[in-house]
């Protein structure tokens, strides 16, 4: 199996905190949006519930996704 250079592995390494930031941000942003608000209407509850699956779908899902792939290739 071909190996990183010094500075491939850097590389990777960035990446791979990169990936984890943006996962562990999305998830601290879910539980901010789920813990201060509180939505009295329909479409209050339909606005937040939007928002957490965006939240879901554009950072927690592929930081997550590159979070293993880069793991598996740094180990």
């Amino acid at each position: 199996m071909k190996k990183l250079s010094t500075k491939g592995i850097k590389i990777l390494k960035i990446t791979h905190l990169l990936f984890v930031i943006m996962w562990v941000g999305g998830s601290f942003c879910m539980a901010i949006v789920l813990l201060t608000t509180s939505p009295h209407e329909s479409h209050q509850l339909f606005m937040r519930s939007l928002i957490m699956k965006l939240v879901d779908d554009w950072l927690i899902i592929p930081g997550a996704v590159c979070v293993t792939i880069t793991g598996i290739i740094y180990g």
